[in-house]
C-alpha cells in the first residue's frame, strides 16, 4: 500500500489508538475490543515488551481490519525492526532528518513529531506532509489553528493529552487525525482484564471526539 493510501486511511480512521506498554498478553484482547468499537488504527509503541512481536501478532489477527503502526520510532534498527514486523506507518516523537530519509528509502510512511514552526519548515523540505504535533494537549487547539495559518498545506496529527474532553477541539481547529493513547485505553480497564467495559469506553470517546 502506498504512502497516499495509507493517508487516506488514516483520514478515514480519524483516530490513532496508541498502545503504550501494555501487557503482552492483553495486547490482542485490547485490540480486539479498540476495533469492535470502530477504531480503524492501532499504534504499538516501542519502550513496551515484545513490540515487534505485538505488531506482528496485531497485524496477522486485525491488519484487514485496522491499519497497523509503530511509535515511539528512534532508530534505524527501530525502522528496519517495525517494517519487518509488518507495521504499516511509523510515528516519531521528534523531528530526525536522518530517520525521514531512512525510512524514505525504506518505502514506508514516516511521521516525525514537531512542535516549532521551524522543525515544520524542516520537516517540509524533507517533504513530510504528514506530522505529529506532540505534545499537543499542552499546547492546546488554539496553537494548531495557528500553525494552519502559515503552513495551511500541512496535515497533523495532535497526539498527548487527546480525549474525549477536547479531541473534537483538535478536529474543529484542523486536525487531520488524533493519536490518543491513555485516555482512549485506560489502564484501569486493562488491569482488570475488563475489555468489555475497554470496548464500550472507547465507543463513548469516539463518539464525543468525533460528534
Amino acid at each position: 500500500m502506498d504512502d497516499g493510501a495509507i493517508m487516506a486511511r488514516l483520514k478515514a480512521a480519524k483516530v490513532i489508538a496508541i498502545l503504550r506498554r501494555m501487557p503482552p498478553a492483553a495486547v490482542l484482547p485490547i485490540c480486539e475490543a479498540l476495533v469492535s468499537a470502530g477504531v480503524g488504527a492501532i499504534e504499538v509503541t516501542f519502550g513496551s515488551d515484545r513490540t515487534t512481536e505485538a505488531i506482528a501478532e496485531v497485524k496477522g489477527r486485525f491488519g484487514d481490519q485496522a491499519l497497523i503502526g509503530a511509535g515511539t520510532v528512534m532508530s534505524k534498527d527501530q525502522i528496519d525492526s517495525a517494517v519487518a514486523a509488518g507495521a504499516e506507518f511509523l510515528l516519531s516523537p521528534h523531528f530526525d532528518r536522518s530517520l525521514v530519509e531512512y525510512a524514505n528509502q525504506r518505502g514506508v510512511l514516516f511521521v516525525p513529531g514537531v512542535t516549532t514552526p521551524t522543525e515544520i519548515a524542516q520537516a517540509r523540505s524533507l517533504d513530510c506532509s504528514l506530522l505529529k504535533l506532540f505534545p499537543a494537549g499542552s499546547l492546546g487547539p488554539g496553537y494548531l489553528k495557528d500553525l494552519l495559518g502559515p503552513f495551511r498545506e500541512v496535515k497533523f496529527i495532535p497526539t498527548g493529552g487527546i480525549g474525549q474532553d477536547n479531541g473534537a477541539q483538535y478536529f474543529q481547529a484542523g486536525a487531520f487525525a488524533l493519536g490518543m493513547g491513555g485516555l482512549l485505553v485506560p489502564s484501569a480497564y486493562v488491569d482488570r482484564q475488563d475489555f468489555h467495559g475497554l470496548q464500550q469506553h472507547v465507543a463513548m470517546v469516539l463518539a464525543a471526539v468525533l460528534s
